[in-house]
């Protein structure tokens, strides 16, 4: 297709790691660990752990409880998707952390974005290089350098599209 790892999807995947690395290096909230209890809170399984802890407690605390408290038990989990109380917290500190990362993704970030783009498509585009003729087989067989570009060659690109340089 004409955006094949083109698109605004392809670009954030590639924007995402550098911006998260920024920010892990410079907030240390980033560094944190995450809660001990993240894999029982968080995940496929957690709202109907959750469900059951909440059904589980309705049905010993059944002679305590109004049936309007029962309900609006129930109401609140369903509220939080299904989620706990930490889990809820644990989403809400994920989404927080993603708002900001958004502080660390600046003009230079998104400049060394492009120019990692630029280089992965015209790399991905090259026509593979020939085998080289190493200079000592070159000289065996009394054979010149062919190579047309010295460092005092001049030329002219048809399409400065197709130039980047890249300084790793």
């Amino acid at each position: 297709s004409t955006f094949q790892r083109h698109s605004i999807a392809d670009f954030l995947l590639a924007l995402a790691p550098v911006a998260i690395g920024e920010a892990f290096k410079a907030d240390i909230s980033f560094r944190k660990g995450l809660p001990r209890d993240f894999l029982s809170v968080c995940g496929t399984a957690a709202p109907q752990l959750e469900m059951a802890r909440i059904s589980n407690y309705i049905v010993k605390n059944r002679d305590r409880l109004s049936d309007t408290e029962c309900a609006a038990l129930e109401e609140e989990i369903k509220s939080r998707g299904g989620l706990g109380v930490r889990g809820a917290d644990f989403v809400s500190r994920i989404r927080q952390c993603f708002v900001n990362v958004l502080r660390y993704i600046n003009m230079d970030t998104i400049a060394n974005v492009c120019d990692q783009m630029g280089v992965e498509f015209i790399q991905s585009r090259l026509a593979p290089l020939p085998p080289s003729i190493s200079s000592q087989q070159r000289q065996q067989e009394g054979r010149q350098s062919r190579n047309p570009l010295e460092e005092s060659s001049v030329f002219r690109l048809q399409d400065p599209k197709c130039m980047r340089l890249v300084m790793e």
